[in-house]
């Protein structure tokens, strides 16, 4: 089963009320993350001010999506995928990679950082 998806970078051109239009997202990780800002949406595309969602209507965006992860330390990833329930990704206000964050990351190495 897919993960439900909730996404507060309303600056993506997939977002569509906290939903994302993708099928799948990547997420990624710097090498051994041991916190949720150590990790970002790199499927995040900044939509230019004014510009519309590449999203037509709310039927193209699904709560639940395919999440490739790419932070190896996280618990949550089994062999590339995201195995949590529900996923949230971070970035409200950004206009880049960067500023996206997987709030969901568990530190898997050291449980002890997690929130």
């Amino acid at each position: 089963m897919m993960p439900t998806l909730q996404c507060s970078a309303n600056n993506c051109a997939y977002n569509s009320n906290q939903r994302c239009s993708l099928q799948q997202i990547d997420v990624t990780g710097i090498v051994s993350a041991s916190t949720s800002e150590e990790t970002s949406c790199q499927s995040f595309v900044n939509r230019l001010e004014g510009e519309a969602s590449n999203v037509v209507g709310e039927t193209y965006a699904s709560p639940q999506t395919n999440i490739h992860c790419r932070a190896d330390s996280c618990m949550y990833n089994m062999k590339g995928n995201c195995t949590s329930d529900t996923i949230e990704i971070t970035g409200e206000g950004a206009s880049s990679r960067d500023e996206t964050g997987c709030s969901t990351f568990s530190d898997g190495a050291n449980p002890s950082m997690n929130p």
